[in-house]
């Protein structure tokens, strides 16, 4: 028998490793954004793309982030039931909150920037300066638009995430507060959770609402669109409601006992399996829906439908083979850990370098993805490992005064 609140560490560092398994995931996505055919928009272009590309970026965007959410998910009962409400609360808006201030305000602007500077050099203009357009890019922010994104504008870029993240918490502290009558007290009073096998059937039901839900969203604003809240809040609609399912579903998961003493859905043979189909399914399938302008009703509904359900057999297979086999951390497993959220922040900038400095070395693109993702894997470990984690107050210093540079060096030409 194990209380929500003192259950071990140890045997849930399994979800430590799992988490920076799917970071390093999401650095490797990104590192295809330059080299597919399906991301035109991507701030670093290099040549038409290769179809190869699509496949490893729409497998990749079909799992990392909702499990990512989970993962969140999972581990939020315990962080409110020790710090309460108002604490939880607190302690989100500090790690969640200042990092996407900075990144928005000093990160971002760069990331977009090298878009326009480098689709504007392709077109035969002229590009602004540094310093102009991140002027422009600012006051876009304080224009609190809300509506379908404008390329070359404000864009939250990959600190999108935090917002969404921060929104979920919140509500769910919320309801914690409410259901606690509003007092703001430790809420470590959580029953004794026993292990609990996952429902097959349960399952299988989860997936089928997850389905629903983003089928019914995708179909009021299209996936592929990006929607923009007052600024504060940017996402795409239907993958919002995915990340919601899998954040509900991951406290649920927590108060259920699943995991505890390694229990695990069954059949996983049978989960494996499914996985392999859907993912095959998916990917055929997944270029033909983002190739097409105007996609059928059909090719929308097999879209949808392996969409949702191969994420939710990635979730079942990667938690529950690391849940089994690697539940044992080694020193490198604990950094990488312990720097994942750093990686995730200070990754995309360094994706964008690497890409630019291999556009135009004649190497096939399979071979430069290869490169910018193992470099990009590496430097962002470093940079977070060695700068960003012992010495925060000097990486801020260090930003403001890396824009500060590009104010006065980046100049029209």
């Amino acid at each position: 028998m194990t209380t929500a609140d003192t259950r071990g560490t140890d045997e849930l560092a399994f979800f430590s490793n799992v988490r920076y398994l799917i970071i390093l995931l999401v650095v490797a996505l990104h590192s295809a954004g330059a080299y597919n055919t399906i991301t035109p928009w991507w701030p670093v272009r290099d040549g038409s793309g290769d179809p190869r590309m699509d496949i490893i970026y729409l497998l990749l965007l079909s799992f990392v982030m909702p499990i990512i959410f989970f993962i969140a998910g999972y581990f939020a009962p315990q962080s409110l039931a020790h710090r309460g409400p108002r604490s939880f609360i607190l302690a989100k808006l500090r790690r969640l909150g200042i990092p996407f201030l900075l990144g928005v305000f000093f990160i971002a602007p760069v990331i977009v920037y090298i878009a326009v500077y480098t689709k504007t050099l392709a077109a035969g203009g002229v590009p602004p300066s540094y310093f102009a357009y991140w002027q422009s890019f600012i006051a876009d922010f304080f224009s609190f638009y809300t509506g379908l994104m404008v390329m070359g504008r404000f864009n939250q870029v990959h600190f999108w995430f935090l917002p969404q993240l921060l929104l979920l918490f919140a509500g769910y502290a919320a309801v914690a507060y409410l259901r606690n009558r509003g007092a703001d007290e430790r809420l470590a009073k959580t029953p004794p959770v026993s292990p609990a096998v996952p429902s097959t059937i349960a399952l299988l039901l989860f997936a089928l609402v997850t389905w629903g839900l983003y089928s019914a969203v995708n179909a009021i604003i299209s996936d592929v669109n990006w929607l923009f809240i007052l600024n504060l809040l940017q996402s795409r609609p239907a993958s919002y409601a995915l990340y919601l399912c899998y954040f509900s579903l991951g406290t649920y998961a927590f108060r259920s006992g699943w995991f505890v003493d390694g229990s695990i859905p069954r059949y996983l043979p049978a989960w494996t399996a499914g996985c392999i189909i859907s993912s095959v399914a998916y990917m055929v399938v997944g270029q033909q829906y983002w190739a097409a302008s105007d996609p059928s009703v059909g090719l929308v509904t097999v879209f949808t439908f392996l969409r949702t359900f191969s994420c939710l057999t990635y979730l079942i297979v990667i938690t529950s083979t690391a849940c089994k086999w690697w539940r044992r951390s080694s020193a490198l497993d604990r950094s990488l850990s312990e720097s994942s959220y750093t990686i995730y922040i200070v990754h995309f900038l360094i994706v964008l370098v690497f890409q630019l400095l291999l556009v135009g070395s004649g190497l096939p693109l399979a071979i430069k993805y290869v490169v910018v993702a193992t470099l990009s894997i590496l430097a962002s470990f470093a940079v977070s490992h060695y700068l960003v984690r012992p010495f925060p107050w000097l990486t801020v210093i260090g930003l403001l005064i890396g824009n500060v540079v590009l104010f006065f060096v980046v100049q029209p030409s």
